[in-house]
C-alpha cells in the first residue's frame, strides 16, 4: 500500500506532499523492481478524509479497506 496524502497545512511545515510523493516514489520503484503489487492510495484519500493531516478518519479507513479488500481476496480466497 501506497503512501496516504498530507494536508500540510495542518502539519505546520512538518511535512509536505511534496516529501509523500518524493517516498511515494521510491516505494513504486521498489515495488516494480520486486514485483510487488502497489496499491496507491492518493488516488483514494483526499485531504478530507486524514484526522488529523496525516491518520486517516473512520471514514477514510473505509475507503482504505474498500479499495485493498478485493485485490486481498484474490490471493487469500478459500479454494
Amino acid at each position: 500500500m501506497g503512501l496516504t496524502p498530507v494536508n500540510a497545512l495542518k502539519l505546520r511545515g512538518y511535512t509536505t506532499m511534496g516529501d509523500v510523493e518524493l517516498y511515494d516514489s521510491a516505494i513504486k520503484r521498489f515495488c516494480k523492481r520486486e514485483n510487488v503489487r502497489l496499491v496507491s492510495m492518493n488516488e483514494v484519500l483526499t485531504i478530507k478524509d486524514l484526522e488529523d493531516g496525516v491518520h486517516p478518519t473512520p471514514s477514510g479507513h473505509k475507503k482504505i479497506a474498500n479499495k485493498i479488500m478485493p485485490i486481498l481476496e484474490k490471493y487469500f480466497r478459500k479454494p
